[in-house]
């Protein structure tokens, strides 16, 4: 997050999936280094400040607003034969 935060530009927009719990692939890639749940966005997000300053002790600079969070409808395709249940975002990075 910290890394989508300082590529972002002012008032900028970002959209991204990820595999997320309970589904079996948010454990299976070991490149996924961080288990997300529904909950992980409050950590980065203005939704609950304290879970916020949480995030912000823990190293995390900025603050996004969230404009949406779902499940997807359906498997997401990520390389062709590879198909995972995704939390999709879409958050807008808010600069003082």
């Amino acid at each position: 997050m910290s890394e989508i935060w300082r590529v972002l530009k002012p008032n900028g927009q970002t959209f991204f999936a990820t595999p997320a719990y309970p589904h079996p692939e948010s454990f299976q890639d070991p490149q996924h280094v961080n288990t997300i749940t529904e909950n992980t966005i409050l950590y980065f997000s203005t939704i609950n400040q304290h879970y916020l300053e949480l995030g912000q002790a823990y190293g995390f600079k900025g603050q996004f607003e969230v404009i949406q969070q779902a499940w997807a409808d359906k498997p997401y395709e990520i390389r062709e034969g590879s198909s995972y249940n995704v939390l999709l975002f879409i958050l807008f990075g808010i600069y003082a």
